[in-house]
């Protein structure tokens, strides 16, 4: 643990223990298209609580997390496949005085939505051409230390990017259907972003704007 230590004097090694619970439905109101509904609680408790200095600890911590997940899979019509996902989180520190803004705040963002689509061109010139477009939102969340609410002023401002991508198939220039040419964009708008933070000093920077290009062959 880092030189920490417990009030006692003794080196930290509590174990920290966690209650979850979760449970779901899945339908098909397609033939090849699936919808899903689900939701959880986590409740987590003997969490870490720092002292002022940062290097004295106890295991009085108290944490719920809970959300709810929607998804959309599967194929649409033959030639148009689609996965989209929203997701709700809302997370609660027990130990915070209650309606202080570190009990209940945006831990991680509170609502997430992505969305991948493809489809492919049945006919003419560009037949066989499968088309791409992904998109991936997420609302406002704070940075913490430790895991615990520091100020207003270190959060994440919401992102939201979109990713392109084409597959052309050597038959459109009179060639092989077994093989083809595959182009992307990741983050087409060049959208800055953190993509996921340990804590507010310790931040992972969103991939920029990446063109990809390929080759996919089958033997």
């Amino acid at each position: 643990m880092l030189g920490l230590r417990c009030e006692d004097g003794s080196t930290p090694d509590h174990a920290w223990r966690a209650t979850q619970y979760e449970g779901g439905v899945r339908v098909r109101p397609l033939e090849k298209l699936w919808l899903s509904v689900s939701g959880y609680r986590i409740d987590q408790e003997s969490v870490p609580e720092f002292s002022n200095d940062g290097l004295v600890l106890s295991y009085d911590g108290e944490n719920r997390s809970e959300g709810a997940e929607v998804s959309l899979s599967g194929d649409i019509t033959p030639d148009w496949t689609v996965l989209a996902m929203y997701a709700y989180n809302r997370y609660t520190d027990e130990n915070a005085a209650p309606g202080s803004k570190a009990r209940r705040f945006e831990r991680y963002p509170e609502n997430t939505f992505s969305v991948n689509t493809s489809y492919r061109i049945p006919g003419g010139w560009l037949e066989d051409v499968v088309l791409g477009l992904g998109w991936r939102y997420r609302t406002k969340s704070y940075a913490t230390m430790r895991g615990a609410y520091v100020d207003d002023s270190l959060f994440f401002d919401p992102s939201s990017v979109f990713d392109v991508s084409a597959t052309v198939p050597f038959s459109v220039f009179g060639g092989s259907r077994d093989w083809a040419l595959t182009l992307g964009v990741r983050n087409l708008f060049d959208e800055k972003y953190f993509e996921s933070a340990r804590h507010y000093y310790e931040c992972l920077v969103g991939e920029p704007r990446t063109f990809e290009l390929g080759l996919r062959g089958t033997f």
